[in-house]
Formats: structure tokens, C-alpha cells, sequence
């Protein structure tokens, strides 16, 4: 788990110097304008990731392998969060290179991505907001 930070905190610092040196044209994007190629191939990569990260537990016995229902949960859970890591990350404006590895990385992490991401929300929203979860 601490690559993963890692790979995180080195993508937030390049992510300026990589924006700077790119086309200005090329740094207007939004999830319409993507094409099918890139969507076909970063959610693949994160499929990938998720299926590596299911195989990863079926080895430790986490899991069993004949569990289907796990196997495609897996994959669906990494596809979204690979979807989720590849906007985020084309909107800082990193390299499609770089945002497919750490798309890939987001793959295989999956829940656990999208559990920091979601911890990481509720941190920006304490502090910039100045929301808090009041629990009774």
C-alpha cells in the first residue's frame, strides 16, 4: 500500500511540470471529448489491474477461485475506479502515459482507491468547507 502513496504524491508533484510543457489546445478536455480508444484503453488497463489484484487474493486464500461473482465484482470495481483515476488525472493534465499506469495501479487497488479518494473528499471538504461529519 505505500507505493500506492507513492505513485500518488509523485504524480501531485509533476503534475504542474508536465501541465506546462503540454499544448494549451490539448489541456481543454472533458469526458465527451475523450475518444473510445482512450476510454478502451485505460479502463482495460484498470480491468487488468483488478483481475491481477483478484488473482493476488485467490493465492493468499482470501478468496476462492471458483468465485465468479468475486472475479467480475473485481473488475467492475477496478474499472470504475481506473475511470475516476484517468479524469482526475486528465484534468490535472497529465501525460496519457503516465495516467494510464497510474489508471492501472487505481485498477488494482479498486475499493481500496476509491476509499482513499473518498477519505481524501471528506478531508477537503473539513478543511476548505469547513464542513464536518457530526455523528449523534
Amino acid at each position: 500500500m505505500p507505493a500506492i502513496y507513492a505513485v500518488l504524491v509523485l504524480a501531485y508533484l509533476l503534475a504542474p511540470h508536465l501541465a506546462y510543457g503540454a499544448d494549451p489546445a490539448a489541456m481543454v478536455r472533458n469526458p465527451l471529448s475523450t475518444s473510445l480508444a482512450e476510454y478502451g484503453l485505460v479502463l482495460g488497463i484498470a480491468i487488468v489491474g483488478g483481475v491481477v489484484g483478484w488473482i493476488q487474493k485467490v493465492k493468499a486464500g482470501e478468496l476462492p477461485p471458483w468465485s465468479l461473482a468475486q472475479l467480475i465484482g473485481e473488475m467492475v470495481t477496478s474499472a470504475f475506479a481506473g475511470l475516476l483515476t484517468f479524469w482526475a488525472l486528465t484534468a490535472v493534465g497529465l501525460d496519457l502515459n503516465v495516467t494510464a499506469a497510474v489508471t492501472g495501479m487505481s485498477g488494482y487497488a479498486g475499493s481500496k482507491a476509491l476509499r482513499l479518494a473518498e477519505q481524501a473528499a471528506q478531508r477537503f471538504a473539513e478543511r476548505r468547507l469547513g464542513l464536518k461529519d457530526e455523528q449523534p
